[in-house]
C-alpha cells in the first residue's frame, strides 16, 4: 500500500488519536507549569539521582564527630568546648581551606572553655576574618562567643533546609526567609563566600542587591579551587533549588573526629600532602543522640552531610535545572505522534501494551541520558567558551 494510500485509510483515526494527544499534552504542561505535578516530578527525580549511581568528590571532606567519639566525651550536650578547640587546631594546622563548623554553639558553657573556643576560631584567620563559618545565625546571650569583635571576625549561615511533607529532604534555599528580618544566608553559601574572601558585611549586601548574583569559587577536577570564577550566580530569597544528592552515606570522605584532634597538639608531625590541605571541610556530629539525621532521595544522611551536597552544589555548578514547558511539550508531542502510529498499525490491546513498555523501557533511560548528556554539555560549552 502507497503511502497515500495508506493516509487515506487511517487518516480519521489518526486525527483522532492526535487531537486526545495534543490536548493531554497540553492540559498536562498546564498542570506542570502550576505545579500540579510536583509531587510525581520529585518522585520522578527521585528514580533518577538513584540510577546515576555513586559519585566520591575530592573538594569536600567531611570531619564526623560520631558515636565513639560522643562516648569519650561522656554522652554529654553542648560537645566539650575545649575538644571543638583542639580540633579545630588540627584542622588550621593540616591546612584547611575553609571550615564548616556545623556544631550549634548558642548554649554557654564554662568561661575558660567558651573564651578557648573563641580564640582558636579567631586565631584560624585570613585578612582578619576567621576561616570558620558557623551553621547558625542566632549567638548565645552572654560570654565570649557573644562579643561583638568575635562576632565581627566570623562568617555566619542558616543551616536550615526544609522538608517535604512526606518528610524527605530535597530542597534547599541559599538565601533563607525569615521572619523577624531580612533575609539570611544558607550555611553551604556562607562557607563557600568565605572560601572567596568575603566576610559577612560583604556577603549581605552582595546579596541584598537587586540582581542578587554572587562571584562564587569554582572547583577544577585535578586544578583546585578557582577563586575568581567568571560565572556569577543569582541567589533569590526564597528560591528552592533541588539537591543533586552525590550518592548514599559517606560519598564524601569521610574522618572520624579523633582522628584530627590530635593534630591539634604543636607536638604532632603533619604530613604536607595530606587529605584535609587546600579542601573544604565540614565538621558536624554524625552520632545517634544529636538526631540531626534526615531522609533523603538517596537514604538517610546526618545533617552535614546535606550540607556537604549543597556546597559540592555550588563549587561545581552541578544544580539541577528544570526544563522549559517547551521542551517538556515537544518531548510530548512527538511522542504522542509516534505512539498514535504505533495504536493504529497494531490491535487496541498490542498497542497499548507497546506503549507502556517503550514508556519503561526507552523512558526512564532516555530520561536519565538526557539529564547526564545535558550535564556534560554545559560542563564543556563553559570549559570552552567561559564567560567574558
Amino acid at each position: 500500500m502507497s503511502p497515500c494510500a495508506w493516509w487515506r485509510a487511517h487518516r480519521a483515526r489518526l486525527l483522532q488519536l492526535w487531537g486526545v494527544g495534543i490536548a493531554c499534552s497540553l492540559l498536562v504542561t498546564g498542570a506542570s507549569a502550576l505545579g500540579y505535578l510536583e509531587f510525581l516530578q520529585a518522585r520522578t527525580l527521585d528514580l533518577l539521582l538513584h540510577v546515576q549511581g555513586q559519585r566520591f568528590p575530592s573538594e569536600v571532606v567531611i570531619v564526623a564527630i560520631d558515636d565513639a567519639a560522643f562516648e569519650s566525651l561522656g554522652r554529654r550536650q553542648p560537645l566539650s568546648r575545649a575538644y571543638l578547640a583542639q580540633l579545630l587546631q588540627g584542622l588550621r594546622r593540616s591546612g584547611a581551606a575553609v571550615v564548616g563548623l556545623d556544631v550549634a554553639l548558642t548554649s554557654p558553657t564554662t568561661l575558660a572553655a567558651d573564651a578557648t573556643l573563641a580564640q582558636v576560631i579567631h586565631d584560624f584567620t585570613q585578612d582578619g576574618v576567621s576561616l570558620i563559618v558557623l551553621a547558625e545565625t542566632m549567638t548565645p546571650g552572654s560570654g565570649p562567643l557573644a562579643d561583638p569583635g568575635f562576632l565581627r571576625a566570623v562568617v555566619r549561615g542558616s543551616p536550615r533546609v526544609p522538608v517535604d511533607d512526606d518528610g524527605v529532604i530535597r530542597r534547599a534555599a541559599f538565601l533563607i526567609p525569615h521572619v523577624m528580618g531580612p533575609p539570611e544566608p544558607a550555611f553551604s553559601l556562607a562557607i563557600v563566600a568565605r572560601l572567596a574572601g568575603m566576610d559577612q558585611v560583604a556577603l549581605e549586601l552582595a546579596l541584598h542587591t537587586p540582581d542578587g548574583k554572587l562571584s562564587l569559587p569554582r572547583w577544577r577536577p585535578g586544578g583546585g579551587c578557582e577563586v575568581s570564577s567568571r560565572q556569577p550566580i543569582a541567589v533569590r530569597a526564597g528560591e528552592m533549588w533541588r539537591i543533586h544528592f552525590v550518592g548514599p552515606a559517606k560519598s564524601f570522605l569521610t574522618i572520624p573526629s579523633d582522628a584530627v584532634m590530635p593534630l591539634g597538639d604543636p607536638g604532632t608531625t603533619i604530613a604536607q600532602h595530606n587529605p584535609l590541605r587546600d579542601r573544604i571541610v565540614l565538621v558536624g556530629g554524625t552520632f545517634w543522640e544529636s538526631r540531626d539525621v534526615f531522609q533523603t532521595p538517596r537514604e538517610l544522611l546526618p545533617g552535614v552531610e546535606v550540607h556537604a551536597n549543597l556546597v559540592h552544589m555550588l563549587v561545581t555548578r552541578s544544580f539541577i535545572r528544570p526544563s522549559g514547558w517547551a521542551v517538556s511539550l515537544g518531548l510530548q508531542l512527538a511522542v504522542v505522534l509516534l505512539a498514535s502510529v504505533v495504536l493504529v498499525l497494531t490491535r487496541p490491546l498490542a498497542g497499548t501494551c507497546l506503549c507502556i513498555a517503550a514508556a519503561l523501557l526507552v523512558g526512564i533511560p532516555g530520561s536519565y541520558l538526557v539529564f547526564q548528556i545535558r550535564r556534560s554539555v554545559r560542563r564543556c560549552w563553559r570549559r570552552r567558551w567561559p564567560p567574558a
